[in-house]
């Protein structure tokens, strides 16, 4: 059976490691990784995951609001949309800081929650690629730990340059997969998640993914690693693995800010 092609249109891959069923394997011709078989959306299995974030609700608003910090840098002002927005915690962020903000999320439970708290007009219950917003409309797009999940990253970003207005900024910020953490880890990363993570990206792959479709990266961050180990003395290596990389300044996850060209 032949395998589906690599946003750079090749498809010859070599395999990196295997986790369960799936396989990760890299582009031999771009470099990009990906998951095979391709994980299908379960859009209606992801209540947990987005009333988490509720109940996590203080850690998740830290979070946010370091990429709003990142944000503001370059676009501080002007009309925002979040791509896969969940229950809106971004959304809330940013109307507070005085963006005009617009969500757009397919689970149907996350998106309800989030018209509970911006209002029905500010959310859309759709597919990024269905959401059917005017050209030239928003000053910023956000794609925050939802851009790894495109069956079709390439589109993604032809959507995106199309409903930004001339010097828009998209903001991705998504696992880094080039990390040292997720080299050591492999199989074993806590970010991997290929049940459903289409693409694997990282701090080099993914500004040339986007100089390739039309945007100019203004700043590539990478984040400080997040602890998500319990604390459980079997384990205690890891974070004391983690705080080295901390003290590092190398993290596993970044964020990267790019402007239409």
């Amino acid at each position: 059976m032949s395998k589906e092609k690599c946003v750079c249109g090749s498809a010859s891959y070599h395999l990196l490691f295997r986790k369960g069923p799936h396989s990760i394997e890299k582009c031999s011709s771009c470099g990009i990784s990906r998951t095979f078989p391709v994980p299908k959306p379960n859009y209606a299995g992801e209540k947990e995951k987005h009333l988490n974030y509720l109940l996590e609700r203080k850690k998740v608003e830290g979070f946010m609001e370091e990429l709003l910090e990142e944000v503001k840098k370059f676009k501080p002002s002007g009309k925002l949309l979040d791509v896969g927005c969940s229950v809106g915690i971004l959304l809330e962020l940013a109307e507070r800081s005085g963006y005009s903000v617009k969500g757009v999320e397919p689970s149907r439970i996350a998106a309800a929650e989030a018209k509970k708290a911006l209002g029905k007009k500010a959310v859309k219950e759709a597919l990024f690629e269905d959401s059917g917003f005017p050209p030239r409309y928003f000053d910023l797009v956000v794609f925050n730990h939802v851009f790894e999940h495109f069956q079709e990253p390439a589109a993604a970003l032809k959507e995106a340059k199309r409903i930004l207005r001339k010097k828009g900024v998209v903001v991705i910020g998504v696992p880094d997969f080039e990390s040292r953490l997720a080299g050591i880890k492999k199989q074993n990363w806590v970010y991997l998640n290929p049940e459903e993570h289409v693409w694997h990206f990282g701090h080099k792959i993914l500004p040339a993914l986007l100089s390739r479709n039309g945007f100019r990266v203004l700043k590539v961050k990478i984040n400080k690693p997040f602890f998500p180990i319990s604390l459980n003395p079997f384990i205690l290596f890891d974070k004391i693995f983690y705080q080295f990389l901390l003290n590092w300044r190398e993290g596993d996850t970044i964020i990267v800010i790019a402007a239409k060209k």
